[in-house]
């Protein structure tokens, strides 16, 4: 994870469990049904779509600017088996 400051857009990890506190706290105290379904369970269904959508941009954020720093290639995993 080369260059882990200065990227504003992994602020964006936060909305994913930001709502699903608030569905969480808001979705629980109401009775309605959407589509046959229990309001809460439609929150929860909503935030994670949004979730999933989120966590896509930062990755797709988070890849741009890799190849702005030149640091596209990922580190040799056989870097942390050697032993002295």
């Amino acid at each position: 994870m080369a260059g882990g400051r200065g990227r504003p857009h992994r602020l964006l990890g936060l909305v994913p469990p930001s709502l699903v506190l608030a569905a969480a706290l808001g979705g629980n105290r109401s009775e309605p049904y959407v589509l046959g379904l229990p309001f809460l369970l439609v929150c929860i269904t909503g935030c994670v779509l949004i979730s999933s959508l989120t966590m896509a941009i930062v990755g797709a954020l988070d890849a741009a600017a890799d190849r702005r720093e030149g640091a596209g290639a990922p580190p040799d995993a056989t870097a942390f088996d050697r032993h002295p």
